[in-house]
Parts: C-alpha cells; sequence; structure tokens
C-alpha cells in the first residue's frame, strides 16, 4: 500500500551481496495529478471569479478556491472518488450541476472540466397595434440601483444581451420613434437559467391631429332661405319703418269709428 495521494510503486528488485558494505536499495513513488478546469459552456474559454470546491465520498471537504485563467492543478490526491460543487457563480454566469470525478492510481494528469451556462435575454420594442419590431426607440435597463446598465436604438430585430448577472432591472425608453408615444417602464426579473427570457416594450402610434375648422365669422345671424323676414325680439334693424305702419293703423282704426258714428247718427 502507498500512503495517500501517492501509487503504488512497481517492485524493486535486487540482489545482496556477500559484503559488510552497506547495501542500498532504493524505490520511488509517483503521485496523482489532477487538472480543474472552469470554462464557458459556448466556446470553452476559462471563466473567473467562480468559488470551486472538491469534496470527497463522505461529503468532507477536502480543497476550495476561487478561478482563474489557468486550470487550478493539485497533486497527491488520493485515489477514490469526489464531487467538483460550484459554490457561487461569476456575475452574469450560472451556477454548474455538480461534476462527479475519480481520482484514479495513475502518475498521468487527470482533467476534470466543468463548465458554466450563462443568463441570456432578448429586448423586443413593438409596435402595439401589429407586434412588430419598431426601430429608432433609444432604450435603457437600469439595474434595481438605479444604474445604468446597457444603452442602444432599437432595430428591426430584438435587442440580444448575454450575462446580465440574476436580479431584477427597469427597461426604459428615453426617446420614442417619430409618431409615437413614450412607452411606460418596464420592470423584469432575469432568472437563473440559461434558457433565452424575453422581455417586450410596445409603443402606441400618436393619435392623428384634428383637422383644422375653416374660418367663418362667428354669431353672424343665418338666413332660413325662400323664408319671408320676420322680426325677432330685440330686432332694431328697422324701427321707423315699424313705427310708420302702427301709426297708419291707429289712424284707419279711428277713421273707421268716426265713419261708423256720423252714419248711424243718420239713420
Amino acid at each position: 500500500t502507498a500512503p495517500a495521494g501517492y501509487l503504488v510503486a512497481e517492485d524493486v528488485a535486487f540482489t545482496v551481496k556477500d559484503t559488510g558494505v552497506e547495501q542500498k536499495v532504493e524505490m520511488k513513488d509517483d503521485y496523482t495529478k489532477v487538472e480543474i478546469t472552469k470554462s464557458d459552456i459556448t466556446d470553452g474559454k476559462p471563466v473567473t471569479g467562480a468559488k470551486l470546491t472538491i469534496l470527497d465520498k463522505d461529503g468532507k471537504e477536502v480543497e476550495s478556491w476561487v478561478t482563474e485563467e489557468k486550470p487550478h492543478y493539485i497533486e497527491k490526491l488520493p485515489v477514490g472518488g469526489y464531487t467538483l460543487r460550484e459554490v457561487t457563480a461569476p456575475d452574469g454566469y450560472l451556477k454548474a450541476e455538480d461534476v462527479k470525478f475519480t481520482v484514479k492510481e495513475t502518475g498521468e494528469i487527470q482533467k476534470v472540466v466543468m463548465k458554466d451556462d450563462y443568463t441570456k435575454v432578448e429586448i423586443s420594442k413593438q409596435d402595439i397595434t401589429n407586434s412588430k419590431e419598431l426601430p429608432g426607440a433609444k432604450l435603457t435597463i437600469f439595474d434595481k440601483d438605479g444604474k445604468e446598465v446597457e444603452s442602444w436604438e432599437s432595430e428591426e430585430k430584438p435587442h440580444y444581451i448575454e450575462k446580465l448577472p440574476a436580479s431584477e432591472y427597469t427597461l426604459r425608453e428615453v426617446t420614442a420613434p417619430d409618431g409615437y408615444e413614450m412607452a411606460e417602464d418596464v420592470k423584469f426579473t432575469v432568472a437563473e437559467t440559461g434558457e433565452i427570457q424575453h422581455v417586450v416594450m410596445k409603443d402606441a402610434p400618436k393619435a392623428p391631429d384634428t383637422p383644422d375648422t375653416p374660418d367663418t365669422p362667428q354669431n353672424t345671424p343665418q338666413k332660413t332661405p325662400d323664408k319671408p323676414d320676420t322680426p325677432k325680439t330685440g330686432d332694431e334693424s328697422r324701427p321707423l319703418l315699424w313705427a310708420s305702419l302702427m301709426a297708419l293703423a291707429l289712424f284707419g282704426l279711428i277713421g273707421s269709428l268716426v265713419v261708423m258714428k256720423k252714419n248711424k247718427k243718420n239713420r
């Protein structure tokens, strides 16, 4: 049996000679070598800033570290089964599932890889009437502390963002395209999932301008066609004419009474 982390060496054959001089026999042990790599699930590039832990078969922590650009190298891990666990993932990445691995009895470097997926968000700016993509709007994303995260101008396809840390955000329209109303802020949450998460903001077209009313004289009485003029209350357009007519009528009435009285006397 070899010490923990070392490999059982091959047998060493030796001969004891017929001499009183001290004869030396040497056996050399190799040891296990493990290389842990933390990489991006899509391009295989190193992922830095992840806190990883190795647990033995009894769940006891063996080693813990924060990932860097180069793989983490470990020597003399005892032969047996282990679990590589991600304690915290870097911003924008998702915690990977545990990776089970076995350290074998070999002096070769044994490689273990853990891959991290990341968040994916698609921001769609649409016309509220037909749900088509609406270009020309300036949009900004703010985090829960009100800090600007990203700003862009909408195009004819959704805006795609990777590696937004899982958290709450606000999508705000800074300027609307010509002919559209500004939309209200849209609150959204980036969840811990590798699926594409969709956020939609819709703009309503501005109401068409009210057509101008033709200039017409105000408070001008309109005559009804083919209808005789009749005096209206408060109409003082021809006062002398009406006074003359009333006087003639009065004189006619008096004259008629005089004639009637004279005729009665003669009878």
